[in-house]
């Protein structure tokens, strides 16, 4: 790990796999509970076999500092921006997201197109129409379980376990019976020492920062803007994401995607079925460094065969 200054913060940065290998492949991990473990132990191995690859936590994440204001998406960019610039990768980079990373790598092709070479989606929200309430709304929650599930510490020391037939606590900050489930099952998956500190890295982060407010204060794209987007994109989604309208959106709206839809999963598909996820990602990702070893481009040929008529989109890709 290297501990690198940019945009006035210091940002925690692994680099891994083939140094001179192109293009340079950057993994942009989730929001609040992530950092870039979760790329290192799915994704990021075994595409250093092949590729040069770059993780690292974002702003207040991980063991990158954590200021108490900038947590915009275009903070998020120009933190990207200005790493690049410090780890001297000057050429067009392959941005793989998931989640809230998708949201910081469709805003870089946005804003620095001549410096994406591809985009691999996963899972990846962007703003929609009231997408920053959305967020702000689930993140409020986040900070109260956090809370909560800090509380329940001294349960988890004494008895290594969470009881199975629910918790009150959980359940008082809008859980459904099945959520509490999942987040038992999650907590004694874990280790207790990792659970606990996660819980206060997030509340640290919802607590002490303005990352509510500033992604409250996010701007819905445009179809100008996602049309305008031109690079080769991989698009992945779980078939019971509570967000697959987005999957269906990116699909028609650029140019130069290609979808895959992986059965069974939802949101967690990064973690749920990584061993899917690389099986559609290294192909491509092997696919971009031929186009870039002949220093060529290639435009996909993209048919809407397999998204339902009924599907709300959010523009057309006329």
């Amino acid at each position: 790990m290297a501990v690198v200054n940019a945009n006035s913060i210091a940002i925690n940065v692994i680099e891994l796999g083939v140094e001179d290998a192109t293009p340079p492949v950057v993994m942009l991990h989730g929001i609040v509970i992530d950092n870039l473990s979760s790329f290192y132990y799915t994704l990021a191995n075994h595409a250093a076999s092949a590729h040069h690859v770059v993780l690292y936590d974002q702003r207040g994440h991980g063991r990158s500092d954590r200021p108490s204001s900038g947590y915009s998406v275009d903070d998020n960019v120009e933190d990207l921006s200005e790493l690049l610039k410090a780890l001297y990768i000057d050429e067009p980079v392959v941005l793989v997201g998931n989640s809230f990373g998708g949201t910081i790598a469709i805003g870089f092709a946005l804003k620095y197109p001549e410096r994406v070479a591809g985009l691999a989606l996963i899972e990846a929200h962007f703003a929609v129409e009231g997408w920053g309430d959305e967020m702000a709304s689930t993140l409020r929650r986040t900070a109260d379980l956090a809370r909560e599930g800090l509380a329940m510490e001294k349960v988890l020391r004494e008895t290594g376990s969470l009881p199975k037939e629910g918790l009150p606590a959980l359940q008082k900050v809008g859980l459904s019976p099945e959520e509490v489930q999942f987040v038992i099952q999650w907590i004694e998956d874990n280790s207790r020492r990792k659970a606990t500190r996660m819980g206060k890295t997030a509340k640290a982060l919802l607590d002490g920062t303005t990352l509510i407010d500033d992604l409250q204060s996010e701007k819905p794209l445009s179809e100008e803007q996602l049309k305008s987007i031109k690079c080769p994109t991989l698009v992945i989604y779980g078939e019971q994401s509570d967000i697959i309208d987005r999957a269906h959106d990116l699909a028609r709206c650029l140019p130069q995607a290609e979808l895959n839809v992986i059965e069974g999963q939802n949101h967690s598909v990064l973690m749920a079925a990584s061993d899917k996820v690389r099986d559609i990602l290294l192909p491509w990702l092997a696919e971009r460094s031929a186009i870039a070893a002949i220093g060529g481009s290639v435009k996909n040929d993209i048919s809407n065969d397999g998204i339902p008529a009924d599907t709300a989109l959010l523009c057309d890709r006329s």
